[in-house]
């Protein structure tokens, strides 16, 4: 096979690749419009900021019956011991 015949089947291939990769390109990056990069851009920044969101926030009630449980059962054990 000479050198001629090789770039002539690479550019067979690549004209028939030339298609999907505009395709591509048009899906990552939009066409004028968000495209999926950039969705995936704005989701990983509201997933961040909700997870600081809700760092800051109070403890809720359940985690505050989770303490006054604790400290039920801890009082209990207390007295048990020295009862």
């Amino acid at each position: 096979m000479t050198n001629t015949e090789k770039i002539d089947k690479i550019y067979d291939v690549v004209l028939r690749i030339e298609p999907m990769v505009k395709a591509h390109n048009k899906t990552l990056y939009g066409n004028g419009q968000p495209g999926i990069k950039e969705r995936v851009d704005v989701i990983e920044t509201v997933q961040h900021e909700c997870s600081e969101h809700r760092k800051e926030q109070p403890a809720n009630r359940s985690n505050l019956i989770a303490i006054a449980a604790l400290l039920v059962s801890a009082v209990a054990l207390w007295v048990l011991i020295l009862g």
